[in-house]
């Protein structure tokens, strides 16, 4: 039996189950709430500690009324030929297999951590948009009020870019048994078929006026700074094999200096794990020859809340003493004290929100719970939300394009062309070649004297990544060529000497950051005016088929 087969199977019992004497039998039962954790790369049930019954326990002082349930689910994780929209099916399944038939009262909530986040998407977007393999979850989608996610990479990771271009890695990682499939780690990565089409989709869905109907909440993570209690505590493991050198070496990786801090969770920089981000409004910008910055706007569906970015890391190093920030410890049970963890303070405010669909919700007790957590002046201390002060020390942005090829181009057989075809302004010259080699590079924009952008090398501060793809699966964009050039790469935006007033009012407008595209083997070249801002991902689809 096909694998479609089989889905319109499921789709069509869920749907004679709730047409038929199944919803009656439990009218007078009190509503559930269900809330599914959802894991990531290498993850398993356990992945989020005590989550499970300390959330159930705390909101059924919220929603008294309500029966609370939460589920740690666990999929196949490392298993080879699977992608994130495998493990949605199997998700989907596994919650279906965990509720049974909906009642009208039935209201399902994600927490999702990594990967999780980009699995929870595929679920939910897919089966709204009624995809044919995800009808069958299309009852339990409608259902759903809310999904948070934890440092999920919608815009790819750098460290499952190096793991899946390193085969040593790959080895070392499984020696420690690590469950790392080849393409779940394609499908983390840079520029991946996922991310294009998490980005397609979310932008057309814009265009054609359709809003979401569930709540979205995107957590980033920030790793501490070098003398931050918790990076010395939570990596002492680390620090002690590891010279003072070396640490220093360490962050100038993974961040922006000795002193300065990364803007990563050490897996996810901050752009990637944010839902919102900055396109083209107009599919036809694609198709000129000069894209400006009025071209570009940012998606932003009323469902989706800020990003609040919190100081912890990806995974822990040494559980003993420090928790990631999806894994909630034992000690965040208790009402006594509070809990310290960066994140279970907004995960229970978001899980357990009064909605006008929680009839038995009280919002004081809320207030009273989720106050308890997120009011502690240690809290504050560790969290950031957009439009906090500290908001203005960020950054980092990711850019990722995506060149429409056609069908007869070859990709030339020297990646450094690819990368090399993309050229940036210089004071001196009116187009100067970027030299990715150097370990950073500056670039004025000579059209602003008050700013400057810095691309540099490094894990996840990435200059490019780049690939050729046929992605014949993206049926969301049938106007889309399945031959695709896609380059993704990394930078910084600062203020000049003496203008930190003006950047500060540019970081709600974003930065302009003029470059020229000229592609090997396509006559005409593209001037481009993206629009960039720190702490969001630009996603510029061009089309160079007519060439």
């Amino acid at each position: 039996m096909s694998g479609r087969l089989v889905n319109s199977v499921v789709f069509l019992v869920c749907l004679l189950s709730n047409f038929f004497g199944f919803e009656g039998a439990y009218a007078a039962d009190k509503p559930r709430k269900f809330i599914f954790l959802i894991h990531g790369l290498n993850g398993n049930a356990q992945t989020f500690g005590k989550l499970d019954s300390i959330l159930e326990e705390h909101g059924s002082l919220i929603q008294k009324g309500t029966e609370i349930k939460v589920f740690p689910l666990a999929y196949d994780t490392g298993r080879d030929g699977k992608t994130p929209y495998d493990f949605a099916v199997d998700v989907g399944i596994k919650i279906i297999d965990n509720i049974g038939a909906l009642r009208s009262s039935d209201q399902i909530t994600f927490v999702a951590h990594s990967q999780g986040g980009l699995i929870s998407w595929i679920l939910l977007l897919r089966s709204l948009a009624n995809d044919d393999e995800f009808l069958f979850f299309r009852p339990y989608a409608l259902k759903t009020d809310g999904l948070i996610t934890l440092g999920s990479p919608m815009w790819g990771s750098k460290m499952a870019d190096l793991m899946s271009d390193s085969e040593i890695l790959r080895k070392l990682a499984r020696k420690a048994n690590a469950r790392l499939g080849d393409k779940e780690l394609n499908e983390m990565s840079y520029s991946s078929d996922t991310s294009v089409r998490f980005s397609r989709r979310a932008a057309m869905m814009e265009r054609m006026g359709i809003k979401l109907p569930f709540r979205v909440q995107s957590v980033a993570g920030l790793l501490p700074e070098r003398n931050d209690p918790d990076l010395k505590n939570g990596l002492s493991t680390f620090q002690q094999i590891t010279k003072r050198s070396m640490l220093g070496g360490f962050q100038a990786v993974f961040g922006l200096g000795w002193n300065k801090r990364a803007e990563s969770d050490l897996a996810v920089a901050i752009p990637s794990a944010r839902a919102d981000f900055i396109h083209l409004k107009d599919p036809e910008s694609a198709k000129k020859n000069q894209v400006l910055a009025s071209d570009f706007g940012n998606f932003k569906d009323p469902s989706i809340r800020e990003l609040v970015i919190v100081r912890g890391a990806h995974a822990s190093m040494n559980k003993k003493q420090y928790y990631h920030i999806g894994e909630v410890p034992e000690e965040c049970r208790d009402l006594r004290s509070p809990c310290t963890h960066p994140t279970y303070g907004l995960i229970l405010q978001f899980a357990m929100e009064c909605t006008a669909k929680n009839q038995n919700c009280s919002q004081n007790e809320h207030s009273r719970l989720t106050n308890f957590f997120l009011e502690s002046p240690d809290f504050k201390k560790r969290t950031h939300v957009d439009g906090h002060p500290n908001i203005e020390r960020m950054h980092l942005f990711t850019m990722m394009m995506v060149f429409q090829m056609p069908e007869n181009y070859s990709m030339p057989k020297e990646s450094d062309e690819i990368e090399n075809s993309i050229f940036f302004p210089e004071p001196q010259t009116k187009w100067a070649q970027i030299d990715f080699p150097f370990p950073e590079r500056r670039i004025y924009n000579p059209q602003e004297s008050r700013y400057y952008f810095l691309l540099k090398r490094g894990l996840e501060i990435d200059d490019v990544v780049t690939h050729m793809t046929h992605d014949y699966e993206d049926n969301l964009s049938p106007a889309a060529s399945p031959k695709q050039l896609r380059i993704t790469f990394q930078g910084q935006v600062y203020a000049q000497d003496g203008q930190h007033e003006t950047y500060k009012k540019l970081l709600k407008d974003g930065f302009k950051l003029p470059f020229m595209v000229k592609v090997p083997g396509i006559r005409d070249p593209r001037y481009v005016e993206a629009l960039v801002r720190p702490t969001y991902s630009t996603f510029i689809d061009l089309d160079f088929r007519q060439q």
